[in-house]
């Protein structure tokens, strides 16, 4: 949603720079996507800790006893 947006602000300018106003809005639009990547990478790490635990020795008591 921001691509339009960054195509409409290309017409501003900042009043000192004179740096066109789709710089900010593109790197804004950067910023989130990388901000998404990172959380997509994260996820893994994150199930992983709130996965159940293995246990091999409880695993073994239960065949041993007939589970």
């Amino acid at each position: 949603m921001a691509w339009p947006l960054a195509e409409i602000a290309a017409d501003e300018k900042t009043p000192i720079l004179q740096v066109p106003g789709s710089v900010s809005v593109t790197c804004l639009m950067l910023g989130f996507t990388l901000l998404a990547v990172t959380a997509l990478t994260k996820l893994p790490e994150i199930w992983a800790e709130h996965a159940p635990a293995h246990d091999a020795q409880a695993d073994a008591e239960a065949l041993a006893h007939g589970a």
